[in-house]
């Protein structure tokens, strides 16, 4: 409907309770297609709008994701130091015990102790 050079938005919007939809009430200012709308109800910015959005949750979803899968591989990174370190404790032990070479149980408690600063950071 135009009145004296004014257009209405062809926008909709809800209606006060709700239930259904209604013409919106401001005027409109952009033309697409042969039909009239305000700034808000205008397409290509409903569209830009969409858009935008779209690309923030997809970026935060991605984070989020990102961040998961980061703590799903530090735990099984843990895990498998936390194995190694034990069995480097064992090959300690036994190998005092058994053998007793000073030397090979320097080297085998540096590489646990390695595995252990890993565990730290």
């Amino acid at each position: 409907m135009t009145t004296k050079g004014k257009h209405d938005c062809s926008g909709q919007v809800p209606k006060s309770m709700g239930f259904g939809r209604r013409g919106c009430w401001k005027n409109a200012t952009i033309e697409r297609d042969g039909k009239w709308y305000c700034r808000q109800h205008d397409p290509e910015e409903v569209k830009r709008r969409r858009e935008e959005y779209n690309r923030a949750w997809d970026e935060k979803y991605r984070a989020e994701k990102d961040a998961r899968e980061a703590k799903v591989a530090r735990a099984r990174l843990v895990r498998q130091r936390s194995r190694q370190a034990i069995e480097a404790l064992r090959r300690i032990v036994m190998n005092r015990i058994v053998i007793g070479d000073d030397e090979w149980s320097l080297l085998a408690s540096i590489d646990a102790e390695r595995i252990l600063d890993d565990l730290e950071n």
